[in-house]
């Protein structure tokens, strides 16, 4: 799938659009929007294969967070979002995940399963590709789970990142049959009793708005920048590819 800039995938016109979200945007949205409606997109699988050096880690620890991975035999479930063309949402969906996320805005099709949204839609949905300079890549799961649950970053835990996402499709998605997904849970788990972790100082509830946690990411990046040899050794010399709108 090639990138796209926002501007040529959104329809002309619109009033509003749908954003598809599958990681922290099930359980922490972080911005306004009319309304959400659970459902899934067809030809990919959730893969916790992208590096956070900001959000859930650190250049010298970087976590883990999902991305989309094309698989043609499945499906992921997640949570959509309608949001206002003049609201600030994408603007700030365009700092929190291509920005400071290292993502890319894709066009998929969102199948709803709510009753009053029974026919699929156009969504935009974020995706991290191997070329962006945070990818972590493939790993076996207790390697995954081990990083998960000793990394954190400035908006929290990387284990409250799956833990939270994990209980959200438990409760609100139980046709989710994401067997990696739980299996990395239980494996989190293991790994934070074994380092004495209590679960309500991993499980830490953020006061700070979500725009004011990125202005934070994004001054901590400029005080800090990235050399040359700091963690990007990992992946291809390939440049973001970020959107600007």
């Amino acid at each position: 799938m090639s990138s796209s800039n926002v501007k040529t995938i959104l329809p002309v016109n619109v009033t509003s659009f749908w954003i598809f979200g599958y990681g922290s945007l099930c359980w922490n949205p972080g911005f306004t929007f009319k309304q959400s409606c659970i459902g899934y997109v067809k030809g990919f699988c959730r893969k916790f294969w992208q590096g956070s050096i900001s959000h859930r880690g650190t250049k010298t620890e970087p976590g883990r967070v999902a991305t989309l991975i094309e698989d043609e035999m499945a499906v992921v479930w997640g949570r959509a979002f309608e949001i206002t063309s003049e609201s600030d949402s994408f603007r700030y969906l365009q700092t929190r995940e291509c920005s400071n996320g290292g993502y890319l805005p894709e066009m998929v099709t969102f199948y709803p399963t709510d009753d009053t949204n029974s026919s699929s839609v156009q969504a935009i949905t974020f995706i991290a590709y191997s070329d962006n300079c945070f990818w972590l890549g493939d790993a076996p799961l207790m390697e995954i789970s081990s990083q998960i649950s000793r990394t954190k970053g400035i908006a929290g835990h990387n284990a409250e990142y799956l833990l939270k996402l994990a209980d959200y499709i438990r409760k609100y998605i139980p046709q989710d049959q994401d067997d990696e997904l739980f299996a990395l849970e239980i494996l989190v788990l293991e790994q934070l009793k074994r380092q004495k972790l209590n679960l309500n100082d991993v499980m830490v509830m953020d006061n700070r708005s979500g725009v004011e946690l990125e202005e934070q990411i994004i001054q901590s990046t400029i005080a800090e920048p990235r050399s040359s040899d700091d963690f990007t050794h990992r992946v291809p010399d390939k440049k973001l590819r970020c959107v600007n709108i």
